[in-house]
């Protein structure tokens, strides 16, 4: 073809002569030009991509999240709410014992709620005369009533999973915008609750004693705003996120749930048998101190830490020890301190019946270990099943000891002189993963023999009763038998 000359069309169709160029186009043809930039307008009218009005990049994620289910979210975080302020209502009225007035006792109850998810309680003191300089006294308390923390957890969680089923949410994505905003707005809760726990004692509280034109007296006690509005968050992530990664059909967790799923409920199990621990101390503190004044209030305090107790005794019971740490530092002291330690010796010196504690546990943790491994299909999975329920000890373990830590700072001054005092009371978390796994890892190992010699009437019931981990691939050698 010479150099210059068009280029003819290229045939529409085999056989057909070529279309010029600038013709009509053929009948039946219904394209629109290359020239119109998309390929047409998108479904329900919305722009072509790339053209004018299309939505700026991450704008669809953002309005997702902005436009979502912020009713349902307000919801379940309105449940968990009133469920904490409910057992902090019932616990905080015994501890008072009917001595303290309507604004006290308000204050004793937000602060409960604020504390549980992590709130930090502060008393500040000044006092002031005309003859000395002002001395000024501070302390902040660091503690989590944990029944309060677990009702919250429990409400929240399943209201969570409710209105995830209901609303048919299967996307990563989706579930992920349910947790932000169920989080965002429980931790918004938390903001007038802990402005409203904030208390200050009456000036005059010297009148009658002779004291009051001598010395001045302000102070004020309450929980701090901050550290309770980001422990709320953090609280109704982690309730949220446990119920979107173990739920039948989550996506977050995937295929791994059979395998993390049973192992986890076992170690809960376990823990969850230190109740009975607690309630043989409630009774126990309740008969030893019947008739005195303290009943009603060590009921109100039993109340608000009887899962505390629960955790505890399963830590001190598998050879864990609470270790209790004190420092004082100031200008007439280069720093001192000391430590004490409670473990089950120590209980031990007061009745030998508590030596029957790892008894009890040792049975309970085989008893949930034959269980766990009765799902598998053949020895060797048995076992892998009883390491993974050693491993899962360990890691529930490691957030209890965090969770029972308690701390406490305090500082004061007078006439130029300062002191601070600091002091914890905690379980080292990662000796409590180490003890709890070991326990777990011989339990573990025991669970498969004791199941295979289990009979198979026995085997069916327990299968037919907590089901069955899926059929394992087809291998030509699998070693292990099945029983």
């Amino acid at each position: 073809m010479p150099y210059g000359q068009p280029h003819p069309a290229a045939p529409t169709a085999i056989g057909q002569p070529p279309t010029p160029l600038g013709a009509a186009p053929p009948a039946g043809y219904t394209g629109a030009p290359y020239s119109a930039g998309a390929y047409g307008p998108g479904p329900h009218g919305t722009p072509p991509y790339g053209g004018q009005g299309a939505p700026a990049p991450g704008w669809s994620a953002l309005e997702a999240f902005l436009t979502g289910d912020w009713a349902g979210a307000a919801k379940s975080a309105g449940f968990a709410v009133l469920a904490m302020l409910g057992v902090s209502l019932v616990g905080m009225l015994l501890v008072a014992g009917g001595e303290l007035g309507f604004g006290e006792t308000l204050v004793l109850i937000l602060s409960g709620v604020c504390l549980a998810v992590g709130g930090d309680a502060f008393v500040e003191a000044e006092a002031s005369s005309f003859e000395f300089e002002s001395a000024a006294a501070s302390a902040s308390i660091g503690v989590l009533p944990l029944t309060v923390t677990f009702v919250g957890m429990l409400v929240l969680g399943a209201s969570f999973s409710r209105r995830l089923r209901k609303r048919g949410v299967s996307r990563g994505r989706d579930v992920l915008f349910h947790i932000a905003r169920t989080a965002l707005v429980f931790a918004l809760f938390f903001l007038p609750l802990s402005l409203l726990s904030r208390y200050t004692p009456d000036s005059d509280s010297l009148d009658g004693s002779g004291l009051e034109e001598l010395v001045r007296l302000d102070g004020r006690l309450g929980v701090g705003v901050w550290s309770s509005f980001s422990g709320a968050l953090l609280f109704a992530v982690a309730a949220t996120g446990l119920v979107a990664l173990l739920r039948r059909s989550g996506p977050l967790l995937g295929r791994f749930r059979p395998r993390v799923y049973p192992a986890l409920m076992g170690a809960l199990v376990v823990f969850a048998a230190g109740a009975l621990a607690a309630l043989v101390f409630l009774v126990w503190g309740l008969i030893d101190i019947s008739g005195d004044e303290g009943a009603v209030q060590f009921l109100g305090v039993s109340l608000l830490a009887f899962v505390n107790g629960v955790l505890a005794a399963v830590l001190w019971t598998a050879g864990v020890q609470l270790t209790a740490q004190g420092g004082l530092a100031g200008e007439f002291s280069e720093g001192s301190g000391g430590s004490e330690s409670l473990s089950l010796l120590t209980f031990a010196d007061y009745s030998g019946l508590f030596w029957l504690a790892p008894v009890v546990l040792a049975i309970v943790m085989i008893l949930v270990a034959v269980v766990v491994v009765l799902r598998q299909h053949t020895m060797l999975e048995a076992r892998l099943e009883g390491l993974r329920f050693a491993a899962a000890l360990g890691l529930v373990a490691l957030v209890v000891a965090l969770l029972l830590r308690i701390a406490v700072e305090s500082s004061a001054g007078a006439g130029g002189f300062g002191a601070q005092a600091t002091a914890t009371a905690t379980f080292n978390p990662f000796l409590a993963a180490f003890v709890l796994a070991l326990w777990g890892a011989v339990t573990g190992v025991l669970a498969p023999v004791i199941a295979a010699a289990l009979p198979s009437g026995v085997v069916q019931s327990v299968r037919r009763r907590f089901g069955m981990a899926p059929p394992p691939a087809p291998a030509p050698f699998r070693a292990g038998g099945y029983y």
